[in-house]
């Protein structure tokens, strides 16, 4: 069967951090998620913290500032694999779950090609082509937990009497149309209460101060095949609910820049950057009652999201002395044409038979704009020892806009945005210590929270590495830990929220040529 997309889903999710929207109708979440992308590149930016706005030299921060060019003094081709290393902790109902994922990936390959100028106090400029990994989607999350007070029936039925501000949705229609719930009606004789899942209702506040003597009062009601079938959980028998959430893809972004020296005093660039997004999540939501003809039930959501972008980037650096650099860059806002769509099918397995029934949306697009990012950093070089760097970066999270949906409207989530995002100030430094044609490197970052939720989403990265160097090969090691990034996860509106701890650990190696 075929549905529109903009309905109730599967839950409201809202993962703060690495920011993932696991529900395909939170578009102010996927809003959020693509535009909080990280500095990804080669093994020596992540290792510094993905500082690179003032360091220049290295063709994987040509997205961040492409003035970072115009220091090559040779032409150069790198490739960077990655492996991620992610590990959530769920805590739903008082119990606490592991989950784990590998993931490996191409953080960046690229290369630079040099020419002088030697025009005027023009001395040589460089473009450069670089594909990096700006986000990551890779995840995993299951939580379970025992539930003695309601569970996924009560919200169908809730949902269908319209109860508790709720409304007929897909998935009670699905819970009726497996079976889980059903129609009933009983002739109104006078009573005062009608009993509707084991709860009393008044009937004049349900059918109004006009139902009469010898009317039919309908309802919906959970389906109960026994006698002795429970008719929601109770203490002494609750229901096992459990979910898992598997998420794959991420951000690359392809990008086309030029860096320019002048008087090995001012730097200058430019880039355009292509953007190209994927993403899939796969969720299963498991029940299993206790003292039912119901066994148990399973419903599953698969969703798909994929689109392109574009974007520009311009680059100042300045060196008013010869160990000081200053730097400054501009990235406009990504402009991204987006197409994701869904399926999800309900299972249930009653004592001799499996009832299935199912779901499939049409595609939806939509565009989004994410907002423009602004850098400035600096570069204290310590001779051939080393140097130390560190930038600020500001995103007006706030500024994020969907449009063009191919049926509905986006009022309500751009008022979301507008009312619930802010600023972030996010700050990255590190540093780098030569020993002959060996390095050691250190870095830090803070992100800063992106909402005004009333949670602290902040969280910090920490990062390392080693590298060694010579006039026509160069080979960098680096590891990155991004700690407690938070998420909550809701399996269903009305139902108890799961909270997530997630760390993740990238290590990455860059091999590259020098010529």
């Amino acid at each position: 069967m075929k549905k529109l997309l903009i309905v109730i889903s599967l839950g409201m999710v809202c993962t703060i951090g690495s920011v993932q929207a696991q529900d395909a109708t939170d578009f102010p979440a996927t809003a959020l998620e693509i535009t909080n992308t990280y500095n990804g590149g080669s093994a020596r930016l992540q290792a510094l913290g993905g500082a690179g706005t003032a360091i220049g030299g290295d063709i994987s921060t040509a997205h961040l500032n492409p003035a970072g060019l115009g220091l090559y003094n040779r032409s150069e081709f790198s490739f960077t694999p990655s492996m991620n290393f992610i590990t959530s902790e769920a805590d739903y109902l008082g119990v606490r779950t592991m989950s784990s994922i590998n993931n490996f990936n191409m953080a960046n390959i690229g290369g630079a090609i040099h020419r002088p100028i030697n025009k005027d106090k023009w001395l040589s400029g460089t473009i450069g082509i670089s594909v990096n990994r700006i986000a990551n989607f890779q995840n995993s999350i299951v939580y379970i937990g025992d539930n003695a007070e309601r569970d996924f029936i009560d919200f169908s039925v809730d949902s269908d009497n319209f109860f508790n501000g709720l409304s007929r949705n897909d998935l009670s229609d699905l819970a009726y149309n497996t079976f889980m719930t059903d129609d009933f009606y009983s002739i109104y004789q006078g009573q005062e209460t009608i009993s509707i899942n084991g709860f009393d209702y008044n009937v004049i506040d349900l059918y109004g101060p006009n139902v009469q003597i010898g009317d039919s009062l309908f309802f919906v009601d959970r389906n109960t095949y026994r006698g002795n079938d429970l008719g929601f959980p109770t203490q002494e028998f609750p229901t096992r609910q459990s979910e898992t959430i598997r998420t794959r893809g991420g951000v690359y972004q392809t990008s086309l820049s030029y860096g320019a020296n002048y008087d090995d005093r001012v730097y200058l660039g430019i880039g355009v950057g292509i953007l190209t997004v994927r993403k899939e999540v796969e969720r299963t939501y498991r029940e299993e009652p206790t003292a039912t003809d119901l066994i148990n039930m399973t419903l599953t959501d698969d969703y798909r999201l994929s689109g392109v972008g574009a974007n520009i980037t311009l680059g100042l650096i300045v060196r008013p002395i010869t160990p000081l650099m200053i730097a400054a860059s501009y990235t406009s806002p990504s402009w991204y044409a987006l197409e994701q769509s869904r399926e999800i099918a309900m299972y249930a397995n009653f004592d001799n038979e499996l009832i299935e029934d199912g779901f499939i949306y049409p595609s939806f697009q939509y565009n989004l704009q994410t907002p423009h990012r602004f850098r400035v950093g600096g570069t204290f070089i310590l001779g051939k020892a080393g140097f130390i760097t560190a930038e600020a970066e500001n995103v007006k999270f706030a500024n994020a806009s969907l449009s063009k949906p191919s049926e509905g409207a986006f009022t309500s989530d751009n008022n979301y945005i507008n009312n619930t995002y802010q600023d972030a100030l996010n700050f990255r430094g590190g540093a780098e210590i030569r020993l002959a044609i060996f390095r050691i490197r250190a870095g830090y970052a803070f992100f800063a929270d992106p909402t005004d939720d009333g949670i602290d989403n902040e969280h910090s990265q920490f990062s390392g590495g080693v590298g060694i160097r010579t006039k026509t090969f160069f080979a960098d090691l680096s590891a990155v830990t991004n700690i407690n990034q938070k998420s909550v996860i809701v399996p269903y509106p009305t139902a108890e929220a799961a909270s997530v701890n997630t760390d993740m650990t990238r290590v990455s190696l860059t091999i590259g040529m020098l010529f």
